[in-house]
């Protein structure tokens, strides 16, 4: 591949539709499952209340979280919606698969978990940042 010790790579994330789907099915069968408990009305609302907060809590989660991703030599830069640049070393336990990429970043502060679901690139890009993923011990980033 001919990757040098200068290399750099940057990926800007668009919203995962499939993610969207994902959630909105799951909390839905969630919501449905509850509604079909054989409980008086008022207890089915009130836990009715646990997947609709907990949808909203990941929406929003989600919805400003990381926007694009910068692989350099030594780190890996998160670029999140809300505090910017994010940078820190990829760890080990990171998960790439062909239907998802579940990085864990070590950054100063705290641990952080990014997820890149396949629509959130183009095809080419996806590919290229779980090959660079897969392969980072083997080739100089």
């Amino acid at each position: 591949m001919g990757v040098t010790g200068a290399a750099q790579y940057r990926f800007d994330f668009r919203p995962s539709r499939l993610l969207g789907l994902a959630l909105l099915l799951t909390h839905g069968l969630a919501m449905l499952s509850i509604i079909v408990l054989p409980l008086p009305f008022l207890m089915r609302a009130v836990l009715l209340l646990v997947p609709a907060a907990n949808l909203w809590h990941v929406y929003r989660k989600v919805g400003g979280g990381a926007v694009g991703l910068r692989i350099e030599s030594d780190r890996i830069v998160v670029l999140d919606a809300r505090s910017g640049e994010v940078s820190g070393k990829l760890l080990p336990d990171s998960l790439v698969t062909p239907y998802l990429a579940v990085l864990q970043i070590h950054t100063e502060g705290k641990p952080r978990s990014v997820l890149v679901m396949p629509d959130s690139l183009d095809a080419q890009s996806f590919r290229r940042l779980r090959i660079l993923l897969r392969w980072q011990d083997r080739i100089r980033l």
